[in-house]
This record gives structure tokens, sequence and C-alpha cells, in this order.
């Protein structure tokens, strides 16, 4: 029997400079923002876990407790905001936008595995989650020519959320055949109140529950000629949504298939699959309430989001210290954030729609050596978006590139100098510029390999800038970030008992936890 705990604290600062020029040209004006700010964020927060496990000849049990507080964090952004009309100035006025947050994860997780021969085993693994976030905000806008004005809004969103499955497995000579069933059951709730009584963000609040089964089968078969997989999983997924301004309900199911072929030609690998997927929406995507961020810009939800069904095709070859790949992907009804008029006003809002197809085309290929003590890694991706939305075309090849190297010494030091250059491109319905990214670094363990030091310098020439360009109809939208994640980066790790944990649960309903990030 094994027991095991954990314990982490973060006190962590950022600070983001924005230059944003937004464009909207209506039935008989053009009016243009610029927009520039600096936000810092600064928050502070722990997590931890506490558990255990058992094993025997025939069963592993365990169960394990993991929270995450995050009791401070603060975001305050400060910009001035002009809007031209016409090329005459329409207002003018500086903002700042203060954010509280106070977050609190917790977990359970439990699972069970039985040996009930040697060639077959039951596995049973479930997770239950419940976090809870409540956010402040409260907007000063000062206009030399009136008073300042003040706004203020109140933002909660909690989630529960149940993920189980239960597993069988039979192996057999060279492979193995694996079918079970898996749920999971949602409940999101937010409420949104303005303080201020807005008539462009009015208060809202939603619940969402979602309830999915899944029963699903795969085999697997190794051999000297030829190793093929296959299986499917069928879904059916019911949701109940209900807001103030309206309820509905609706279901979907859906079968999805994959194969996979290897095959090993003395020291040249091949493999070829074909994958077919949904991607839910996350949830914080699905919210009704409007969000004020500009007297000219807004940004909200949308509870009308469909799901994303993938399909696609890959292909391996490795040899050696070569690898490359192939792989092409189509989405249908995938997921964008879209930049349109807000209604019939003077604004413009940011949502999440759905589109009808985007293809997606991308080719890797990478090398790795050991020339004395010089460890390079290089690697070059090219990918090529294929996407047409309101007859504009978003289908400009961006290219990745990459240069990793580890440089040890005789004594236990390690030296990095890595580098990422970003050529530009259309990442969906985005135009990236040009950027990249030199990192320096030194590395060693003490005692015994139990004490880690590391001290890093992250973007060294400062150029991991990410600007892209967005246009869509009458909006066209140029936006400049820098997140000043450069500087001198001290990390030091010591590990008190370095076995480690023979725990093997919390591997269910990954798909549907990741819905719940923000």
């Amino acid at each position: 029997m094994d027991f095991f705990a954990s314990l982490n604290a973060r006190n962590t600062r950022t600070k983001t400079e924005v230059e944003q020029k937004t464009s909207l040209a209506t039935m008989d004006d053009m009016l243009v923002q610029n927009r520039n700010s600096i936000s810092q964020d600064k928050w502070f927060g722990y997590d931890g876990n506490i558990g255990m496990d058992f094993t025997n000849e025939h069963w592993n049990l365990g169960v394990k407790y993991a929270f995450t507080k995050t009791p401070y964090l603060k975001d305050i952004t400060e910009g001035n905001v002009q809007v031209l009309k016409n090329d005459e100035a329409f207002y003018d006025l500086s903002m700042k936008n203060m954010i509280d947050q106070d977050t609190f994860v917790q977990n359970l997780s439990v699972y069970a595995i039985y040996e009930l021969t040697q060639h077959a085993k039951i596995t049973t693994d479930w997770y239950f989650s419940k976090s809870d976030n409540d956010t402040e905000q409260q907007i000063e806008e000062n206009n030399p020519a009136s008073a300042i004005k003040k706004s203020s809004a109140n933002s909660t969103y909690s989630n529960k959320m149940l993920v189980g499955k239960v597993e069988m497995q039979h192996s057999f000579h060279q492979g193995e055949i694996k079918y079970g069933v898996e749920y999971s059951h949602t409940r999101y709730v937010t409420d949104y109140e303005n303080q201020n009584n807005s008539s462009l963000t009015p208060s809202a609040s939603s619940q969402r529950k979602e309830s999915t089964v899944a029963a699903y089968t795969s085999f697997t078969y190794k051999s000297n000629v030829i190793s093929p997989s296959a299986g499917v999983r069928y879904e059916y997924c019911k949701v109940d949504y209900g807001s103030n301004e309206y309820d509905d309900s609706w279901s979907e199911s859906n079968w999805f298939p994959f194969v996979s072929l290897q095959k090993a030609l003395g020291r040249v690998n091949l493999s070829l699959s074909y994958t077919n997927k949904i991607r839910r929406p996350v949830y914080y995507s699905l919210r009704n309430n409007i969000i004020y961020n500009s007297p000219f810009e807004y940004s909200t939800g949308n509870a009308g989001l469909k799901s994303t069904i993938s399909h696609s095709i890959s292909a391996l070859l490795s040899y050696r210290n070569f690898s490359g790949s192939v792989s092409y992907e189509i989405q249908k009804n995938p997921i964008f954030s879209m930049i349109r008029q807000y209604g019939n006003n003077e604004a413009v809002i940011t949502r999440p729609e759905n589109v009808n197809t985007y293809k997606h085309l991308v080719a890797t290929g990478s090398w790795f050596g050991t020339i004395g003590f010089w460890k390079p890694y290089a690697s070059v991706s090219l990918e090529k978006p294929f996407l047409k939305i309101d007859q504009q075309k978003y289908n400009k090849l961006q290219a990745i590139f990459q240069l990793y190297n580890t440089f040890s010494t005789h004594n236990g030091y390690n030296f990095d100098v890595n580098a990422t250059f970003y050529s530009g491109g259309n990442q969906n319905i985005k135009e990236r510029d040009a950027n990249g990214m030199l990192q320096l670094g030194v590395y060693k363990n003490f005692l015994g390999d139990n004490l880690y030091i590391g001290i890093y310098y992250n973007d060294f020439f400062k150029t991991e800038k990410d600007k892209y360009t967005i246009g869509l109809g009458n909006v066209w939208q140029h936006k400049s970030s820098y997140d000043f994640n450069n500087g001198v980066y001290l990390t030091a790790i010591y590990k008190f008992n370095s076995a480690n944990s023979r725990y093997r649960g919390n591997r269910v309903g990954l798909s549907e936890r990741t819905r719940l990030a923000m």
C-alpha cells in the first residue's frame, strides 16, 4: 500500500502590451478605433493532492483527492481608446479595466483494476470534479469632455462533472481486444449581473446539462509482417439548456471509427492511420452574457455552437534519427472566434461561430543526434490551411523552424541554445506575421539528482510578438501583443522522495475535462 501527497504554491506576475486597430464600415460611415493598453496580472495560488493505492496479486486499487485554489487574481488593464468617424475625432478617452477573480477547483478520482486471468483484466475508473469562479469587473472611463464614468459587473461560473468507464481487456498471442462503456455528466452554470443596467450588456444567466453515454471496442495485432489496429466508438449525447432568454433540449448520436497499419522494414518504420473524432465546444464559449471592453468593442459566447466532427488521415516514416509525417484533416462545423458589427450599433463584437468546412494539411520532418558533447534537434513544419468564409479565402502557407541545442560538460552542467521561427501565414481566419524566439539556459542536478537548479533567459532578442490581421466582411482588425516573458528565470526543484508513484487512475474523460478551461 502506498500513500502520497503534494503541495505547491505559486506567485506570478505577468505584463502584456497590446496595440490594436479595428475598422468598421457601415452603410454611411467609416469608424476606426485605435487602442493601446498595458495589462498587468498578479495572482497567487496553491494546489495539492493526497491519495493512496493498493496492489496485490489480482487487485490494483486507488483513490486521489486534488485541489487548486486561486484566492487572489487581479488583472489591471490601462490604456487609451481613440475612435475616428470619417477621419474626424468621434471620441477619445482613457480606460482602466480591473478584474478580480477567486477560483476553487476540486476533484476526486477512484480506480480499480482486477486481473481475471493472466490474459484478461477489468478496469473501472471514475472522476468527479467541482469548480467555482467568482469574477468582479470594474471599469473607469475618463473623457476630457465629461466626468469620469464608472461601471461594474459581477459574474460566476460553476460546474460539476462526473465521468466514469468500465473496460474489459483480453490479450492473446500477439493481439489484444478492448471493449467498454463510458459515461459523463456535466452541469455548467453561469450568472452575469451588470450593476449599471446597460442596455448593451444586460444581466444574463444560463444553465447547461450534458450527459453522454459511449460504447467502444478496439483490436490490435502485432506481427513481424504488418501490425493492424482498428476500432469503433458510439456516442449518444443529450443536452438540456436553460437561460433567462429561452429553454431548449436536443440530442445527437455518432459513430467514430479508426484504423491504422504499421510496418517495419529493417530500420525503417511506416504507419498509416485514419481517425474520426468529435470536439465539443468548451463550456466558457457557450455563455450567453455580453462583456463590455470599450464603447466600440464587446465580446460574448454562443449557446448555439455545434460540435466539430473531424476526419484525419496521417502517414509517418522514421529511419534512425530521422522522422517525417504528413497529415490531412477535414473539419465539419469548426469553431472560430469571429469579429463582426454589433447589430446596428457603431461597435464590433467578438464571439465564437461555426463555419461549414475547414481543411488542414501538415507536413513535418525532424532529426536528432549526438555529436560529442553536442546534442542537436532540428525540425521543420509546413502548415497549409484551406478555408473560405464569405467569399474570402484564408489559405496562406505557414512554416515553423526549430533548432534545439544542448551542450553537456564532463562535470554535469548542461547549456541550452534553443531557437524557434514562424514564417507567418494563415491560422484559421487570422493572418499572422513572422516572429521568432531565442532561449538560453544552463542547468545541473545536485545531491544525487534530488536537487535540480536551472537558469533560463527567455526571448533573448524580445522578438516573440504576436501580430495578426483579421478581415471579415465590413470589419478589419490588426492586433499586436507582447507578453513580457523575456528575462531571467530561476527554477529549483528538490525531490524529497524520488520513488515513482504506482497510481494508475485519473485517465478517464480527458476530452470532457478540457472543455472546462476558461
